[in-house]
């Protein structure tokens, strides 16, 4: 962690600068942006899971007045590349792949693209969808990943030798002797939930193609407009140079809007065939049944302890749901291998992963991606390991704790962990939550034959790194870069961007906020670039965006950097016009350059007039102008061992503590939520104020998984059965108590700022709920193996036991 500057900006709660012109209504989404002679587009989908396409008869959508084309599968493929697994998965299945992000002979979910219509206005679009008749030929729909991964399953994609696209299991340590010392084996069928990213914005995309210059201009709500550029450039046989991918304002992703890509090819297309612009606007049931869905993944997990609640170490075996095709996975399936054992001081491990394709919509990147599944087995199995040995669930986690006074720590994968207190952590949960008065009014209730639940839980979030190298053979890429560009003008006027884009991020206000405190001026005298475009803002390659929490690590690395290099060039240029030495002067308030010791000084505007239109004067050693573009490279390592799946894989390891009341009404299984606390060490804040907001949109998406999200399919037609918001619950303020958080920081020890990501924080509300309803539930008899529970099920599982 590094300290420059005087104005003690950062970690001050400043107001954020967006807000005045987001809540006016003065923000440019992609939906605001009408560019001269646009068409629309609609989709028509499937209505099957798994079904052949045998004719599609667009004539009657063609006749409608407004129409200007429908454009089949088969007509793509014949003119856009496939997105192979764009991962570089190296499998025999995988390699079979091709993704046109549309069926071309075959629909392999339900809601799958079949064919697109463009018309003079989306009305009339969404209108010829209906119009255009498509004959199927159903198949059986696998949605059960154990039952795809069978022998003689049917195959998802034809020509494929199995539905299992990765198979690899890792040791660590010497899990086998690790498990002959142990008291006690616990044994658990865990099962993680598919459910998904809600963003008030849907996917939104308009292509303009420029036929003279070869340019496919793209606008659109992209979470990882870098890579995307280049997907799209491939796809459509451009140069990545070719293609100018701009985004504006955004709202929300939660790694919902990493998986845009494929439709941004399509809609390149159509505006390449007709030569015109084109938006799409992705409707709500659309973005159910088709955008991305979190990771669903099954685990038959043991762990190995002994009587005093000491780990010695865990197996498991782990089946991930990775749906239709490969668009962001196995990442998924594989990001567990960056925070192995967690918390815990236990040096044995082994996990079989087995990646399986289903007849389902694609699994992507979301808030925790794939960490929050692997701390839901970890947390589990402590869990019912504490059960087991009559010992508190606070005391088992102290018990294996790894201290501060450890840090860093290495696990056994290789991993660095960059510092924390995870038992102060706790402790500071257990004492917001009030854990000893709830244990004491539990033991009442009880005897009254109520259902009360006190559930707690630590959850991890690594940030930064590359696991590419782990299932792409001879992959070279390491490390993480961002990038940040600072200009001041003649008149003293600061600019600044980075190859990030907010989406309810505040990266506005905190990078005004990095940029103030390095250059002695006030975050109001910085004005941010609110957005990204690869041709204009700062440009960081396949890695540019905002995802898996790099914003606070890479990217503040880029933004303090970059101020960093400003300062030292206002310097100079003021040092030259003060006529002194550089080591001579200062930089002080209001950015002034001022000589040590005196009050001789200049100006931040008279300093950049000068740099700019005075260059006559300059000496040759002295650059003219104040701008700045800096990367910023993570200090990380080429891995030890792709093969062994050995190495530093992250830069920081953000964490947070979270403890749930609820209770349980065994007349009707409804589980009442009674009280939630959520603390969470981001290291360094820049905003407190920010952070805090953060945090609170993490607990409400989090508590939802739990208790009212989930994405259900029916196993006979393989159709989506939570399609509508009537059916797919998100959880309201009213149904939360009092929100209490705390943000506790102990710097990060490896990144620029000390800051680590924040409201992620490995799924830990969720995880703390379901322990609650495991604990509320445990005198019944009724153990609780899924990361959702419903009030059916409870209720059902409570009548089974009083059956009995």
């Amino acid at each position: 962690m590094s300290k420059v500057g005087n104005r003690g900006v950062i970690g001050q709660p400043i107001k954020r600068k967006e807000d005045q012109r987001l809540i006016t209504g003065k923000g440019i989404f992609v939906d605001d942006i009408v560019l001269p002679e646009m068409l629309h587009a609609s989709f028509v989908r499937s209505p099957y899971g798994h079904a052949y396409v045998k004719r599609i008869d667009a004539s009657r959508a063609l006749g409608l007045p407004g129409v200007v084309d429908v454009v089949t599968g088969e007509e793509f493929a014949k003119f856009v590349r496939p997105q192979k697994a764009h991962s570089g998965l190296d499998s025999p299945t995988a390699r079979a792949l091709e993704d046109y992000g549309i069926a071309v002979k075959k629909a392999i979910y339900h809601g799958e693209a079949v064919a697109a219509v463009v018309a003079l206005d989306k009305y009339t679009a969404k209108d010829a969808v209906e119009l255009v008749e498509v004959d199927y030929d159903p198949l059986p729909p696998l949605v059960d990943a154990e039952e795809s991964m069978s022998d003689g399953a049917v195959k998802i994609h034809d020509g494929t030798p199995t539905n299992v696209v990765w198979h690899k299991t890792y040791n660590y340590g010497d899990v086998d002797k690790a498990f002959s010392k142990a008291d006690l084996i616990v044994k658990s069928r865990l099962y993680f939930d598919r459910f998904m990213a809600a963003p008030l914005e849907t996917y939104v995309i308009i292509a303009s193609f420029d036929r003279g210059q070869e340019v496919m201009t793209v606008y659109c709500n992209s979470a990882h407009p870098g890579r995307d550029v280049f997907l799209v450039a491939g796809a459509l046989n451009l140069s990545p140079n070719r293609v100018r991918l701009i985004c504006q304002d955004n709202g929300g992703s939660f790694g919902n809007k990493n998986n845009i890509y494929p439709y941004t090819a399509l809609i390149g297309y159509l505006a390449m065939k007709t030569g015109r612009p084109v938006k799409w606007v992705m409707d709500r049931n659309e973005h159910l049944l088709a955008s991305g869905h979190g990771n669903e993944m099954i685990y038959y997990g043991e762990i190995a302890v002994k009587k005093d609640g000491t780990i010695l170490g865990i197996k498991a075996r782990l089946i991930a749901d990775e749906g239709s095709e490969l668009r962001s996975e196995p990442r998924g399936a594989m990001v567990w291998i960056r925070q192995l054992t967690t918390f815990y001081r236990f040096r044995h491990l082994r996990m079989e992963v087995n990646a399986v394709l289903t007849n389902k919509c694609p699994t992507g990147s979301m808030r925790a991606y794939g960490k929050v599944q692997h701390c839901f087995l970890i947390e589990s199995l402590i869990e019912k390991a504490a059960r087991q040995l009559r010992l508190d669930p606070a005391e088992i986690r102290f018990k294996n704790f790894i201290l501060p006074k450890e840090m860093p720590y290495k696990n056994p994968a290789g991993n660095i962990y960059d510092g924390g207190d995870y038992p102060g952590c706790l402790r500071r949960t257990l004492e917001m939550v009030g854990y000893e008065d709830w244990r004491k009014k539990q033991q009442k209730l009880r005897r009254e034959g109520k259902c009360l639940g006190i559930g707690i839980a630590m959850a991890m979030e690594s940030q930064g790194g590359n696991l590419a190298p782990l299932w792409k053979k001879g992959h070279k890429s390491s490390g993480s870069v961002g990038s940040a560009m600072i200009r001041i003008d003649a008149d003293g006027n600061i600019s600044a961007s980075v190859d990030s884009m907010s989406m309810g991020h505040s990266h506005q206000t905190t990078t005004a906020q990095i940029v103030a405190d390095v250059l002695s001026v006030s975050p109001d005298d910085v004005d941010v670039f609110a957005g990204f475009d690869s041709w204009i803002t700062a440009f960081g390659e396949r890695y540019s965006g905002s995802y898996a929490s790099r914003f606070s690590t890479v990217h503040h690395g880029a933004i303090f950097g970059a101020a960093k290099r400003m300062r030292e060039k206002i310097l100079r240029h003021g040092a030259f016009l003060l006529g002194s030495a550089v080591n001579k002067v200062e930089l002080v308030q209001d950015g002034k350059v001022r000589v040590k010791g005196t009050k001789k000084s200049a100006g931040l505007k008279e300093v950049a007039s000068n740099a700019w239109l005075n260059t006559g004067v300059l000496p040759k050693d002295l650059e003219a102008g104040l701008v700045v573009h800096y990367v910023y490279k993570a200090p990380l390592k080429p891995l030890e061992s792709a093969e062994l799946g050995k190495g530093n894989f992250s830069l920081t390891y953000a964490y947070g503590g979270a403890a749930a009341v609820v209770e349980v009404d065994p007349g009707t299984g409804m589980v009442k939520l009674l009280k939630i606390v959520l603390v969470d060490d981001p290291g360094r804040c820049i905003n407190p104020m920010v952070c805090e907001g953060q945090v609170h949109g993490q607990i409400g998406h989090q508590v939802g998984a739990a208790l009212y999200e989930r994405l259900l399919y029916d196993k006979t037609d393989g159709r989506l059965l939570t399609s509508t918001f009537k059916d797919y619950l998100l959880p309201t303020a009213a149904d939360f108590p009092t929100l209490e958080t705390a943000i506790m920081e102990t710097p990060s020890l490896f990144s620029p700022l000390g800051a680590r990501g924040m409201a992620e924080g490995g799924g830990v509300p969720q995880i703390a709920v379901i322990n609650a309803v495991r604990d509320a539930l445990s005198p019944l008899g009724i153990e609780i193996d899924s990361s959702h529970i419903e009030p059916e099920e409870i209720l059902r599982r409570i009548q089974e036991r009083t059956d009995r």
